[in-house]
């Protein structure tokens, strides 16, 4: 790497951290007051009880802080395919860095319910009766997903990949029931129709179609066998 490159290495990560602490402190605010509450109590059981709680407050108000910044400062960034470096490439990095702040804090304590609010809030398109135990669903504004479905946990829902010196987002769309397998990995551009199961520690690449009523796995993933006509 050139010094000038170094050079917007270093302020890039400064300003990212600046930012990363920024919204941690904010979020932080409602924990505080609650921390300072508690401390303030003779009875130890009522003390250690709010001070636990705190941590949950701090969790929930970092993912409403995080919504609105990426919101406010529109770092979604459309399908297509970006220059690495470019502009869009830059917001996706840091829509992509908030996203793991709160999976680090937080998103462990959410899945199976709040996590889909979050995941709405953020333009993820998610049907009923959905449950999503996975923490690793990325670019969640090109992931739609039906009714009924089951993902696994330490799956990936990925609706990036970098390429050829260019970053390629692209949409997933996952039909009405639905499972895919814990430690499976889902690429860009992938369509899942309707009834399909997806086997644990599969890969499905990207601009995959699995089609209807069938169970597939592998890496890559392949057809087993048709389980639903």
């Amino acid at each position: 790497m050139s010094l000038k490159e170094d050079f917007f290495t270093i302020i890039s990560s400064l300003a990212l951290y600046t930012l990363g602490a920024f919204i941690v402190g904010i979020s932080l605010i409602p924990s505080y007051f609650i921390v300072r509450y508690a401390l303030s109590l003779n009875f130890i059981l009522i003390k250690l009880f709010l001070i636990g709680f705190s941590y949950f407050v701090f969790g929930m108000f970092l993912m409403i802080v995080i919504v609105i910044f990426i919101r406010i400062l529109n770092l979604r960034v459309g399908e297509g395919e970006y220059p690495i470096g470019s502009f869009p490439t830059v917001k996706w990095l840091l829509y992509a860095s908030l996203l793991q702040m709160v999976d680090f804090f937080f998103l462990t304590f959410a899945r199976g319910g709040l996590n889909n609010l979050f995941y709405k809030a953020l333009g993820a398109k998610i049907g009923e009766n959905t449950i999503i135990i996975a923490k690793d669903v990325n670019d969640l504004h090109l992931i739609e997903i039906g009714d009924n479905v089951l993902i696994g946990d330490m799956a990936s829902i990925i609706g990036h990949v970098a390429e050829k010196g260019k970053l390629i987002l692209k949409r997933v769309k996952i039909g009405n029931n639905v499972t895919i397998g814990q430690y499976t990995t889902v690429f860009p551009g992938t369509i899942i129709e309707d009834d399909v199961i997806v086997g644990a520690n599969s890969l499905v690449p990207k601009n995959s179609i699995l089609e209807r009523g069938w169970i597939y796995g592998g890496v890559p993933v392949r057809k087993i066998k048709r389980w639903k006509e």
